[in-house]
């Protein structure tokens, strides 16, 4: 699909590439389908990547052109990675920008340079397309000027031509915004039409400077789940003491010859449950219960609270029920609202359901009756991974936090939806919406237990809604997608 947006007051035209996963929910025996879709939208005439932190891989590649940055000496040009548009120069003491041209100067908005914590560094000799993961550390630039620096000046010989800027193609930028994501940013053109063929000898050059186009990509802060895999009829029937190992990032059944080994996470004998950690097995994985629960409501992996290497017995994952007098129907039904997370190898996180104990996954397992006749140790269950860790917590100089019920709806919500509900225990008071480095972004009076909020236009990004009441805090993470 193709979408042209031309701002004709900036004169950008944009353009974006995007890479991403069909969701999946269906079943699938011993197998796991990955459909990739990719789709070529507009973006700006250089281009930016953005990938998220603490090993995301880029997604979105965003080619930015001609932003002029000609507006005279020391008068810049500011620019927005989130929106990917021009900031309004009355804007300059704010958070809106992110980066600003003025010639072959550049700035980044935080240190002494603007009021934000924007920082960057160089990866070089490097490509854009190798770069694929974000260090978390060594953002220590806040301007970037001077042949050397983004790019090569050509004088010529005595100074006579061709005078031309060219871009530093091993030398990529990255960049660690405010709010916690990152950009790979790599300068392509520093002339207007992003000439081909700039010279670095003979006379001067007769093309329009200080038009830069760039490609980008920016990442997504949040660590939401992927996709979500269903299998179906994994048997954990091998026998007493036998299990059936199983591979998270593969999808498939690992063989017992390589119990011994890294290949598997997860491991099923009849109703019992190892993780490949502790004294289980020679990894690191381990696993917690969020309960009570559900599997779509849980969005994101908190980092701490890893401790199980199994799980078994009725009250685990499952009730057991063995009937009066123990007469049947002696059936295995799992907990619903129970959901296991785990840890497993290189900080991934998992969150995992299982759905049935039963071949064929029945829907009408008996919990009352005689003796069941379903054939049992055959599981079912969906899981999700994601390949980031988990969501900073929020800073405790920003609220203190005391115990309400808080429920917001829709959350995750989209950006480009103006309206969100909050049902609490509060009715009065007030309430506020903060970024995780304490900026207010909206601010409103509790009058009602129900309060449907209006005209948020938040930006992608991680905030905290927060209550007062009587003296005390309580608190909410909402996030903007």
């Amino acid at each position: 699909m193709f979408l042209d947006i031309i701002h004709l007051d900036m004169c950008i035209k944009v353009t974006v590439q995007d890479n991403f996963n069909l969701s999946i929910n269906q079943s699938i025996k011993f197998s796991i389908i990955q459909i990739m879709k990719k789709q070529l939208h507009t973006l700006f005439v250089f281009v930016l990547s953005i990938y998220a932190s603490y090993g995301q891989t880029f997604s979105t590649t965003t080619t930015i052109s001609d932003l002029a940055a000609n507006k005279g000496t020391k008068l810049f040009t500011f620019f927005s990675f989130s929106t990917g548009e021009e900031v309004a120069a009355a804007d300059s003491n704010s958070n809106k920008w992110d980066i600003a041209f003025s010639g072959t100067t550049i700035l980044f908005n935080g240190g002494t340079k603007g009021p934000s914590t924007v920082a960057a560094q160089y990866i070089t000799p490097s490509t854009f397309e190798a770069i694929s993961e974000a260090p978390t550390s060594d953002y220590t630039l806040n301007s970037l000027s001077g042949n050397g620096s983004w790019y090569d000046y050509n004088p010529g010989v005595g100074n006579s031509g061709p005078h031309t800027i060219i871009p530093i193609s091993d030398k990529i930028i990255l960049v660690k915004l405010e709010n916690g994501s990152y950009v790979k940013l790599q300068i392509l053109n520093y002339y207007q039409g992003a000439p081909s063929e700039v010279p670095t000898t003979g006379p001067a050059y007769d093309g329009v400077a200080k038009y830069y186009t760039f490609k980008y990509i920016l990442s997504d802060v949040t660590d939401a789940f992927n996709d979500t895999y269903t299998v179906s009829d994994l048997g954990s029937d091998k026998g007493t003491g036998k299990y059936t190992f199983f591979s998270f990032a593969t999808g498939e059944e690992v063989a017992a010859a390589d119990s011994n080994s890294l290949k598997w996470d997860i491991a099923f004998s009849g109703t019992t449950v190892l993780f490949n950690g502790g004294t289980k097995g020679p990894g690191t994985v381990a696993a917690q219960y969020l309960t009570p629960s559900t599997f779509e409501s849980i969005i994101e992996a908190p980092t701490t609270g890893y401790t199980l290497n199994s799980i078994s017995g009725s009250g685990s994952w499952y009730t057991y029920y063995p009937g009066s007098d123990f007469s049947g129907p002696h059936t295995v039904l799992p907990i619903a609202d129970k959901i296991i997370l785990l840890k497993v190898q290189d900080s991934k996180y998992v969150k995992l359901q299982i759905l049935n104990y039963y071949q064929g996954a029945p829907s009408d397992v008996p919990t009352t009756g005689p003796a069941y006749t379903g054939v049992g140790k055959y599981l079912t269950f969906r899981y999700a991974f994601t390949e980031n860790v988990a969501l900073p917590e929020i800073p405790t100089s920003v609220l203190t936090t005391s115990s309400k019920v808080i429920s917001m709806y829709p959350n995750p919500i989209s950006s480009s939806s103006a309206e969100l509900t909050i049902d609490s225990d509060v009715d009065t008071g007030s309430l506020k919406i903060m970024d995780l480095i304490g900026n207010e972004v909206y601010a409103a009076a509790i009058n009602n237990s129900t309060m449907q909020l209006t005209n948020l236009n938040l930006v992608q990004g991680i905030y905290v809604v927060i209550l007062e009441s009587e003296g005390k805090l309580y608190q909410q993470k909402l996030i903007v997608k």
